[in-house]
């Protein structure tokens, strides 16, 4: 719904589990990059190239060391953070239905310690 390069392209969209893609932007384009770059290697590869030739099975096997891909700035796909965009109206008019699934968040080292109050002043 974000990137302007989508528009047009749907008439409903489904925001499962995103809530966290509203916190900004998940880093520099640079840095990106450069985790690009790390998981090509623990894969085995040198390029998006022979990633994208990969099966898929192999490429969301587990990979040695601790991946994790948020959207970015790149200036293209988004211009601007994902709340900038949704803050001035820019993203696109679409229906939408969004929700979340049990043990959400369950990946986070706080998984399941906040107290009641803790969580809905999260929410």
């Amino acid at each position: 719904m974000a990137s302007p390069l989508a528009k047009g392209l749907f008439v409903r969209a489904i925001a499962q589990s995103g809530s966290n893609a509203l916190s900004g932007p998940g880093g520099s384009l640079a840095s990106a990059e450069k985790t690009g770059m790390k998981f090509a290697e623990a894969k085995g590869t040198a390029s998006l190239a022979a990633l994208r030739a990969m099966p898929v099975a192999e490429l969301v096997a587990p990979a040695k060391g601790d991946f994790r891909f948020s959207p970015i700035v790149d200036g293209w796909f988004l211009p601007k953070s994902i709340d900038e965009i949704f803050a001035a109206g820019e993203q696109n008019d679409v229906a939408i239905l969004t929700g979340w699934v049990a043990d959400e968040g369950s990946f986070s080292d706080d998984y399941g310690k906040a107290t009641a109050e803790e969580f809905r002043n999260r929410i």
